[in-house]
C-alpha cells in the first residue's frame, strides 16, 4: 500500500491547489474576460461533477490574497441552496446582504474598515426596508468601495441554478444593475444551465444573461485527463484503455476509479468497485438534474434518433455544449474504431460505460417514441424465429447469431455484442438481458430478417423480402443509430416516412404476439 496521501481522497469536493490539473483555456478566458479592467461577467455552465465550482475556486478564491494585494480586488464566494421538496427558507433579499456582509468580514481581514460601507451593509439587513431603499443602500454600498475607495469585487455565486426557487425578475435584474453601471464589480456564476434557461425557469427573464460570456464545461481533453491519471502514477496501456471505456475523459469519473487504482494498483478491481457509483451519478444525472431541467426525455429523444420533440436551443445543448455526447472524429474516443465502423452521423456517447447506461434506458423505457417500440417489434419478431428453429434457451441462439453476424460483418462486432451482454449481466442484475438479439443494432436487423425470411418471418410481416430490407436500411441508416445521430437528416419527409414504417412493423408483431410494451 502507498503511504503517500491519495490525491482523489477528496473525490466528490471541490479540487484545490495541486491537484487541480488541466483547464488552462478555460481559466485564461476567465481571467481575461473577468479580472481585465474593466471587469465583467461570466457564466461557468456544465453538468454536474465536471469542475465547475472547481474551476472558479482556481482562478478566482485561491488567488483572492494574490488579487488583493497586486489589484486592490476583493473576491468572495456565495453558494446557493437546493431547497428540493423543502419549504424555502429566507427572503431574496438575504442573498444580496449575505455577500455584501461577506465582502465586509473579507476586506476586514484585509485590514481594509469602512464606516460608511459598514452602514450601508446594515441598513439593507433591516427586515421589512421597501424594495426600493434596499436597492438604494446595495447600490450605495457599492459605491462607496468602488468608486470611492478604489476597491474592485468580483462574486463568486456557485450552484446559481437553484436562483430560480428564490429570485424572480426584479432580482434577476438587481444583479444586472450592481455590475452594468460600474466598472470595477463581476459577478462569475457556476450553473447546470445558461443563465436565460435559469432566468426563463424563475417565470421572468430580466436580461441578465446579456452581460455573462458563458463557457461551457465539457468532459476534460485528451491532455488534461493524461494528466490527471498521472497522479497516480504511470499506468500501463491496457489498463488505461480499461479506464478510458469506463470513465471517458469526465474527471468526477476518472477520479473515482483513481482514487481505488492509488490504492491497489489494479484497474480491473477498481473500475468493478467503482462502478455502482459511476451508475449511481448517471441515476442523479438523469433523475434529478436532466429530470429537473425536463430534459430526461430529450436526451432519449436525441440517443433514439427522433429529434421532433426537440427544440433546436435543445439539441445545441445535449449535443455540443453538455459533454453526454461526443464526435465520432475524436479520436480520444475508447470506442472510435468500433463508432466509425457503425456510424454514419456525427455524435456519440462520450465513454461506453455511458453508452451502456443509455441502451439501459432506451430498452427498458418507452418514452412514447415510436422507433423504440418498433424497435422491440422487430426484434421480438427475430427472437421468435430463433425460437421456433432452436428452442426456448437463449443460450441455444448464440451459436447461429455468431455465425450471421461474422459471416455479414465481423467476428470483432459479435464479440462486441456478447461484451455488452456481459457487461449487463454484471452492472444492471435483473435489469440486464441474456437474449443476444437485445445487443442487436438496427444495422444488424437486416442480416436476420433475411436469414430466416422464408419459413419463420415472411408470413408475420408480409410483402417480399426487398421490401423490408430497404425500410429496415433506411430506418438504420438515417433515422436509428445507437451510437451517433445528426439532425441534418432528420427533415420532415424523413420523420414523417419512418414513422409509416415503424407503424407498420407494430402493427405486424402485435397481429402475431398481442401488444409490444
Amino acid at each position: 500500500m502507498n503511504n503517500t496521501v491519495n490525491p482523489f481522497k477528496a473525490v466528490g469536493k471541490i479540487v484545490a491547489g495541486d491537484t487541480f490539473v488541466g483547464r488552462e483555456k478555460e481559466a485564461e478566458e476567465l481571467r481575461v474576460r473577468v479580472l481585465d479592467t474593466p471587469l465583467a461577467n461570466a457564466a461557468i455552465v456544465g453538468l454536474p461533477r465536471i469542475g465547475k465550482s472547481s474551476l472558479m475556486n482556481h482562478v478566482f478564491i485561491e488567488n483572492a490574497d494574490s488579487l488583493w494585494e497586486t489589484d486592490k480586488i476583493v473576491a468572495v464566494w456565495y453558494t446557493f441552496k437546493d431547497y428540493g421538496d423543502e419549504a424555502i427558507e429566507g427572503r431574496p433579499e438575504d442573498v444580496f446582504v449575505d455577500i455584501m456582509q461577506t465582502i465586509v468580514r473579507t476586506l476586514k481581514r484585509y485590514g481594509f474598515e469602512n464606516d460608511d460601507v459598514n452602514e450601508y451593509a446594515k441598513r439593507a439587513a433591516v427586515q421589512n426596508i421597501r424594495y426600493q431603499q434596499f436597492c438604494q443602500e446595495i447600490s450605495s454600498f457599492f459605491d462607496e468601495l468602488t468608486y470611492f475607495n478604489g476597491v474592485g469585487v468580483v462574486i463568486c455565486i456557485d450552484e446559481f441554478d437553484y436562483s430560480k426557487e428564490l429570485f424572480s425578475k426584479s432580482y434577476y435584474g438587481l444583479l444586472r444593475e450592481i455590475t452594468d453601471k460600474n466598472p470595477n464589480i463581476a459577478i462569475v456564476t457556476t450553473s447546470r444551465r445558461s443563465i436565460l434557461d435559469i432566468e426563463k425557469d424563475s417565470g421572468g427573464g430580466s436580461s441578465f444573461y446579456e452581460t455573462c460570456l458563458h463557457i461551457f464545461l465539457k468532459p476534460f481533453s485528451d491532455d488534461d485527463v493524461e494528466r490527471q491519471r498521472a497522479l497516480v502514477g504511470e499506468i500501463p496501456d491496457d489498463e488505461e484503455e480499461l479506464l478510458a471505456n469506463t470513465a471517458g475523459n469526465h474527471p468526477y469519473l476518472n477520479a473515482l476509479v483513481l482514487m481505488r487504482y492509488f490504492q491497489c494498483h489494479d484497474m480491473e478491481e477498481s473500475i468493478d468497485e467503482s462502478y455502482q457509483d459511476i451508475l449511481s451519478y448517471y441515476n442523479r444525472l438523469f433523475n434529478r438534474v436532466l429530470k429537473r431541467d425536463h430534459l430526461d426525455d430529450k436526451v432519449i429523444n436525441v440517443y433514439s434518433g427522433f429529434f421532433d420533440a426537440v427544440s433546436q436551443d435543445e439539441e445545441e445543448y445535449i449535443l455540443k455544449k453538455s459533454g453526454l455526447f461526443k464526435t465520432v472524429c475524436d479520436d480520444s474516443s475508447p470506442n472510435h474504431e468500433v463508432a466509425a465502423e457503425m456510424a454514419q452521423f456525427e455524435y456519440v456517447p462520450f465513454c461506453e460505460s455511458f453508452d451502456e447506461y443509455m441502451r439501459q434506458l432506451y430498452r427498458k423505457n418507452p418514452y412514447k417514441l415510436i422507433w423504440p417500440k418498433a424497435e422491440r417489434s422487430i426484434k421480438l419478431i427475430i427472437s421468435g424465429a430463433l425460437k421456433k428453429k432452436y428452442g426456448n434457451k437463449h443460450s441455444d441462439w448464440l451459436k447461429p447469431v455468431e455465425e450471421i453476424i461474422v459471416n455479414n460483418y465481423s467476428q470483432r462486432h459479435f464479440d462486441l455484442l456478447i461484451q455488452q451482454m456481459e457487461n449487463e449481466w454484471v452492472h444492471y442484475a435483473e435489469n440486464g438481458s441474456d437474449n443476444i438479439v437485445d445487443q442487436l443494432y438496427p444495422k444488424d436487423l437486416n442480416y436476420f430478417i433475411s436469414a430466416f425470411w422464408g419459413e419463420y418471418i415472411c408470413g408475420i410481416l408480409g410483402h417480399n423480402l426487398t421490401y423490408w430490407t430497404d425500410r429496415i436500411e433506411f430506418i438504420a441508416g438515417k433515422v436509428r443509430n445507437p451510437e451517433s445521430h445528426s439532425r441534418l437528416l432528420l427533415d420532415e419527409e424523413t420523420i414523417q416516412k419512418a414513422t409509416i414504417i415503424c407503424k407498420e412493423i407494430i402493427e405486424c408483431a402485435e397481429k402475431e404476439y398481442g401488444h409490444v410494451e
